[in-house]
């Protein structure tokens, strides 16, 4: 079975979601800024796009596949070891393509993908016939979400 090995996301490594104010000591610090929200969509947007071009659907867009760092952290060599530099800027790392295919135009594909609160509408009325959309209908949801700071926004 074929399979991706990505790099470790980090100690810090969060859901790219607010948390929940009972998560945290300092309520702030549990939802993201307006900054973030940009900064983190926009890279969001680039590891789509990557993907895109080169003919993949990730089909399963949702914040517990979005991997965060926010903070400043150490880098963690393969022993082990913590290495000199540290990362200075926060990152994105997206995950789980358990559900990835490669787009071909005609082909039908199966409806049964996505999660609930993130399925695009094609899925929920069984076209077969759907693209790349279906993963930017989810990025949607995910910054309505973030910017009312409301998770899931659809309950589905």
């Amino acid at each position: 079975m074929p399979a991706i090995i990505l790099q470790h996301a980090g100690l810090k490594a969060q859901w790219l979601c607010h948390g929940h104010p009972s998560d945290s000591v300092n309520f702030t610090t549990t939802y993201l800024s307006q900054l973030e929200i940009k900064y983190f969509l926009f890279h969001l947007l680039r590891a789509l796009d990557s993907l895109h071009s080169h003919g993949i659907m990730h089909r399963d867009i949702k914040p517990r596949n979005i991997l965060i760092t926010r903070t400043t952290e150490e880098l963690y060599s393969p022993n082990n070891e913590v290495e000199s530099h540290a990362r200075t800027q926060p990152s994105l790392m997206l995950i789980d393509f358990g559900l990835a295919d490669f787009y071909l135009l005609g082909q039908s594909y199966n409806v049964r993908v996505a999660s609930r609160h993130y399925k695009a509408p094609e899925l929920l009325i069984n076209f077969e016939f759907y693209d790349f959309s279906l993963d930017l209908w989810s990025v949607g949801c995910i910054l309505a979400g973030l910017l009312l700071r409301r998770e899931p926004f659809f309950r589905g």
